[in-house]
């Protein structure tokens, strides 16, 4: 193996090991998409690697150990011999393919409020990589940190960096000029696909892996924006945020699995089950032990996330039913009025 590829990981030598993160199953739709484009199998190549082959089919919401998507992206850089590969492809990546993340961004009232919601709402792809978000007199920068610095991640890194300069040039148009990038690895064979994607003042060996956009640009319009829609987007990617807080205890599994279940619009016994990997009746003898029932642990839940919907976002209060598994208005006031004693209207108001 050439120095160029001495960090790919390989194989995954033990399934049991423990892992430095995690990171959305849709992520690995792109992975596919990637590897199929380079004229590779990806049943071969999941198999080489250790890695599931269905994880681009599993619920959105699914969470997988990101040492697997790493190791994936440095497997397709060493068959194909082209280190350059995730500059190249980050830049095909469709807009919108990233869903609610990308448009968080897109639909924003300026492009400094759209690189601010890239990073804030960055969990939602993965728990562990931090996106930070810098402004200085001449520069705003973009930087990423993964949470095991041993462990390869160029090829993704340079992919989740290509993608957001080609997103910045899809939001202004002629007016991106002057966008630039610096990488903390050293410059690769393959430095014209880095060009190609981030111009040709492109850095390498640099201290910290960033996307740098000149500070002139950051009042400026996107072009698809949209501020009612924008908003519209941000309240969905909190509720989506709120369901993603790491589970510690079965309990917080089963809430979890919960609130999840009551975003799809089916929160059943048996929905709920299948998302911890139990049976119906195996979920049901945790309760009876527990000495609650389904129902009752279903309606804390939407207890819990009726009172944070209601005073921490500004969320019209049809939006908050919908989001609750509620067909009708009058169901959830309701259950707002047993829960806090008044109509959910009065709740919110007092925010």
């Amino acid at each position: 193996m050439s120095v160029l590829f001495a960090c790919v990981t390989g194989r995954v030598r033990d399934r049991f090991t423990m892992l430095k993160g995690t990171i959305a199953a849709r992520t690995f739709r792109t992975a596919q998409f990637v590897c199929e484009n380079c004229g590779l199998d990806w049943q071969e190549l999941t198999r080489r690697t250790g890695v599931r082959a269905d994880l681009p089919l599993m619920p959105s919401d699914t969470m997988v150990p990101l040492s697997q998507l790493l190791s994936i992206y440095e497997r397709i850089a060493e068959e194909t011999g082209d280190d350059g590969v995730g500059a190249r492809f980050g830049t095909k990546l469709a807009i919108g393919s990233a869903e609610i993340y990308d448009y968080v961004a897109l639909t924003a009232p300026s492009l400094e409020k759209a690189l601010a919601n890239w990073a804030r709402f960055q969990r939602m792809a993965s728990s562990h990589i931090q996106m930070d978000f810098e402004v200085t007199k001449d520069w705003a920068a973009m930087s990423w940190a993964f949470p095991d610095p041993d462990r390869c991640q160029r090829q993704y890194l340079s992919l989740c960096m290509a993608a957001m300069s080609h997103r910045v040039h899809y939001m202004l148009g002629d007016h991106a000029e002057g966008l630039s990038a610096d990488f903390a690895f050293e410059e690769p064979q393959n430095r014209a696909a880095y060009e190609e994607a981030f111009g040709p003042n492109v850095r390498f060996g640099q201290e910290k892996s960033r996307l740098l956009i000149p500070a002139s640009l950051l009042p400026l319009k996107p072009i698809p924006s949209d501020p009612h829609l924008n908003a519209l987007m941000e309240r969905f990617a909190v509720s989506q945020m709120t369901s993603l807080q790491t589970p510690d205890t079965l309990s917080d599994r089963v809430s979890q699995a919960i609130a999840g279940s009551l975003r799809d619009g089916e929160a059943s016994l048996d929905k709920v089950a299948a998302k911890l990997g139990m049976s119906r009746r195996s979920l049901q003898r945790q309760f009876e032990q527990d000495g609650t029932t389904f129902r009752k642990v279903l309606d804390g839940v939407r207890r819990s996330l009726a009172k944070q919907y209601l005073t921490e976002h500004d969320m019209q209060v049809g939006e908050v039913a919908y989001l609750l598994g509620y067909s009708d208005m009058s169901s959830f006031s309701r259950a707002a009025k047993g829960w806090f004693g008044t109509s959910p209207k009065a709740v919110k108001r007092s925010r």
